[in-house]
């Protein structure tokens, strides 16, 4: 079924650049146009706060679920224990079938004095709950094919100026490299630690790779930028079989398509 749409399109959108890349491999795609266009950012609520450069907090938000990778996280904090100057800790929101199992690991860990696992909270508090920590995560399994993900946390943690040590999937790595914005290592424990470390340490490097997040989240994940990018891809697939209608609806297509994004 999926093969039969895409090859049948006369346009392919994507979530992002990575995601182009594997449908382009996988389909012949040779002679169809594919745009990729990521989710974006609610501007208003997640805005670079004054509190960004936080204490010493690291913050982790979102699914206890089986695509992330909380134990190579967890013993790259534990890590931090014996050899970083600062007295931090690690705070967990969030909902899934894992919280035991991490409940447990913390525990084995012996670092239960530094680590509190919360419930989820109000979406409206996980703005201000980012901003005030120095550090965010986003650890993902690479084992489960989330190579062409932006995960919604990433792009929040840019987009509040909070910088982040994430898993080195294949868009994060590139988004890292584009937007200078955190660290992305491999999901393992040492690794994890000395990203942990350079950050926490460097309060300067912190604020410079919030602003550089904060940017890049202006220029690529705007929802009325990329209602902007559907009307175009919209209209151009119009103007090929009505190119009279596609001229006189172009400005209304842009602004439709810029309001229903910004309502998801």
């Amino acid at each position: 079924m999926e093969r039969i749409a895409v090859e049948g399109c006369d346009h392919l959108v994507v979530l992002t650049p990575t995601m182009a890349d594997q449908y382009r491999s996988k389909y012949d795609l040779d002679e169809t146009p594919v745009t990729a266009v990521p989710f974006g950012v609610d501007d208003e609520r997640f805005a670079p706060s004054p509190s960004a450069d936080g204490a010493d907090r690291i913050i982790y938000t979102g699914k206890l679920g089986e695509g992330q990778a909380f134990e190579p996280y967890l013993r790259g904090f534990e890590r931090l224990d014996t050899d970083c100057d600062c007295d931090c800790e690690l705070v967990i929101y969030g909902f899934g079938e894992r919280r035991d199992e991490l409940e447990t690991l913390v525990s084995r860990l012996g670092i239960e004095d530094r680590v509190r696992i919360n419930g989820p909270v109000p979406r409206e508090e996980i703005p201000g709950l980012v901003a005030s920590s120095s550090v965010s995560l986003v650890p993902l399994k690479t084992e489960h094919t989330l190579d062409y993900a932006r995960p919604t946390k990433f792009l929040e943690t840019m987009a509040v100026g909070t910088p982040y040590v994430a898993s080195a999937v294949a868009e994060i790595d590139a988004v890292t490299r584009d937007a200078g914005a955190g660290l992305a290592v491999a999901n393992d424990p040492d690794a994890i630690a000395t990203a942990l470390r350079e950050l926490l340490s460097d309060p300067e490097r912190r604020r410079t790779m919030g602003e550089r997040g904060v940017a890049f989240i202006d220029d690529n994940h705007r929802w009325d930028d990329l209602g902007s990018d559907i009307g175009d891809v919209l209209l151009t697939v119009a103007a090929r079989t009505r190119p009279s209608l596609s001229t006189r609806v172009g400005t209304r297509v842009r602004e439709t398509a810029a309001t229903l994004l910004s309502r998801l």
